[in-house]
């Protein structure tokens, strides 16, 4: 099998879905006692929050670089960012070293496209709500995205940086997350991204939520299909476009 090289610790609690889905799919294959050939370099992420809130994402690409050179030489034959935000440095990484990585907006768009929709609602952090870069990173593989209101993000960036990042899970943040879904989806959203690798921690049982504007909203975990475009790579059946 393979090696794949994770950068984590973007945060933690986010890298141990990623730790935990890939294993899940590599067994659930393989069977027996089988499990994945990973290396994970998990980074302290105060230092690249500290960059982010100065807009200095050049400093926030040099470590996830380190990062990721530290798992070439280690022996990864691949590598992948377990993180949303951190995708805007992601061709920073990509260039830094010499083996392909595995992009969470292609991982994403590719189920987005299976399920025949093209106008999403996008959640995270509120760099990833209220940046160009994302939208347009979807609006260049064929999906029209819309953002909450400015209280609605504002809330929801909260959510993940007071409580998710340190994997607490609130009762009335698992009501927040789904009202505000419901409020993109009567704007028009066909389906929803949960564009933060923690979100998935609030929404994992539908049955949370009665609301009646969710309708038949479809969501998409980008935590689960990075996990599993990562699964596929390790296991050589992937048709998913490395780059």
């Amino acid at each position: 099998m393979n090696t794949l090289g994770i950068i984590g610790g973007l945060s933690w609690a986010s890298t141990q879905q990623y730790y935990r889905m890939i294993n899940e799919e590599i067994n659930r294959v393989r069977g027996r006692q089988a499990s994945a050939e990973l290396l994970i370099r998990s980074i302290d992420f105060q230092p690249v929050i500290d960059a982010q809130v100065r807009n200095d994402w050049n400093a926030a690409a040099g470590l996830l670089c380190d990062a990721a050179r530290d798992l070439e030489r280690g022996g990864a034959k691949t590598f992948l960012i377990a993180s949303n935000t951190m995708h805007m440095v992601y061709d920073q990484v990509r260039d830094a070293v010499g083996i392909p990585g595995l992009n969470i907006f292609d991982a994403t768009v590719a189920q987005i496209h299976a399920n025949g929709l093209r106008k999403v609602g996008l959640l995270g952090t509120r760099y990833t709500m209220s940046l160009s870069f994302f939208r347009e990173e979807y609006a260049r593989r064929g999906i029209d995205v819309i953002v909450p209101e400015t209280k609605d993000a504002a809330r929801v960036n909260e959510v993940i940086f007071k409580e998710l990042i340190h994997n607490q899970v609130r009762p009335e943040s698992q009501g927040l997350i789904w009202d505000v879904m419901a409020r993109l989806r009567k704007a028009g959203a066909e389906g929803v991204i949960l564009g933060c690798t923690e979100l998935e921690l609030l929404t994992r049982e539908r049955s949370q939520t009665s609301n009646p504007d969710l309708g038949d909203v479809q969501i998409f975990d980008t935590t689960a299909l990075h996990a599993m475009s990562a699964a596929e790579w390790l296991l050589g059946t992937s048709s998913y476009h490395k780059q």
